[in-house]
């Protein structure tokens, strides 16, 4: 997408359709942070987040764990 987008500072015309080109154009102008976005900047952005993916099923996790030793717990007080 970086490459689509930074194309159409060049001749887009020879790219894209009119479609196409009046496509990007409006995401062009609707997200102009993505213009500045590097390959590295776009790599650290997927690590963040892939990382935060991995964080939340650890948390899912983890509140499972804790769910039943909860239940666990009740279950031991009600002997």
């Amino acid at each position: 997408m970086h490459g689509a987008i930074a194309a159409l500072n060049n001749n887009p015309s020879s790219l894209f359709t009119n479609e196409q080109a009046k496509k990007l154009l409006t995401v062009k102008y609707e997200f102009p942070v993505m213009e500045f976005l590097t390959e590295e900047d776009m790599k650290k952005l997927d690590d963040c987040i892939k990382s935060e993916a991995r964080l939340k099923v650890k948390y899912e996790k983890k509140e499972e764990q804790g769910r039943e030793l909860e239940e666990f717990l009740q279950d031991i007080r009600t002997r």
